[in-house]
């Protein structure tokens, strides 16, 4: 069992000497500093709102989730989260296509397990949006903000009728002629990881389904992990059949897509995608 215990000072060095997985030290940079361990850094503010995030999702579903050792914010004021490296891990973008029909109708069933597990997290203050530990000033984040993201959006702890109003203004900065959202699409808020993507959804050395990337986490309503996946899964130009698959592990909302697209709101694939595409197919 890796140590819970670390000393900041061991630790640091540790991450500074560490195998860079990914980004900068200073900016979400992801450090292995063990053959067990790594570190993820975070802003300041919120690092041990994501961390409370993580600890409840460990303690209330079956998840496979990294286990949290640590978090802390150093002298300089940078966020750490220690957690466990998951060995031999791979993003599931890296084996979808070698999968069989069957290996990814596997997928599928374990995620809508995992997913059905995430909506029964009960936790108080569950009727606020965002995570419950973030600080109240912190703008809610998500691709279902769009280009619009700009704009400021609803603030962690703010009751769900703030997100309706917002989005009711999204329809009047695009058209009025487009019917508002019902407010039944508002009413009830459950937990969500709100970036499930195939980059946040690793496969181990015996198959085992994990989700990380928990930053985005928090109290939303249901839809918002449906639009979130299907948009990332365009906006990272992933395999068709990803696409369709979408639909069996997380509840549909047509009317939700069709709304936004009648606003004008379409995902567009990111410029990092668009130059690395060729060595992705």
């Amino acid at each position: 069992t890796a140590p819970l215990d670390w000393q900041e000072e061991d630790l640091l060095n540790l991450v500074h000497n560490g195998n860079n997985v990914f980004g900068s030290f200073e900016y979400e940079g992801i450090v292995q500093i063990t053959d067990k361990s790594l570190v993820k850094c975070y802003s300041p503010y919120h690092v041990h709102a994501i961390a409370e995030a993580m600890n409840i999702v460990a303690s209330q579903t079956d998840i496979h989730i990294p286990r949290v050792q640590k978090a802390v914010v150093t002298p300089e004021g940078i966020g750490l989260i220690v957690m466990d490296f998951i060995q031999g891990a791979k993003q599931l973008g890296e084996v979808w296509r070698d999968m069989s029909w069957w290996q990814k109708l596997k997928v599928a069933l374990t995620l809508r397990e995992y997913m059905d597990s995430l909506r029964k997290i009960q936790y108080p203050h569950s009727n606020r949006i965002g995570n419950p530990f973030n600080m109240p000033r912190d703008p809610i984040e998500g691709l279902q903000f769009g280009d619009l993201s700009g704009r400021r959006t609803p603030r962690a702890g703010s009751r769900k009728q703030k997100l309706a109003s917002y989005f009711l203004s999204y329809r009047s900065h695009r058209t009025l002629s487009v019917k508002p959202l019902p407010n039944s699409l508002f009413d009830t808020l459950v937990f969500t990881h709100n970036d499930l993507n195939m980059r946040n959804i690793l496969v181990d050395e015996n198959g085992t389904l994990w989700i990380v990337d928990w930053d985005w986490a928090g109290f939303l309503p249901p839809w918002f992990e449906y639009y979130a996946a299907r948009s990332a899964a365009i906006k990272d130009m992933e395999e068709e059949d990803w696409y369709e698959t979408v639909p069996l592990f997380l509840q549909p909302f047509p009317e939700v897509d069709a709304w936004m697209h009648q606003c004008g709101f379409h995902i567009q694939p990111s410029p990092y995608v668009w130059r690395n595409v060729e060595s992705k197919h």
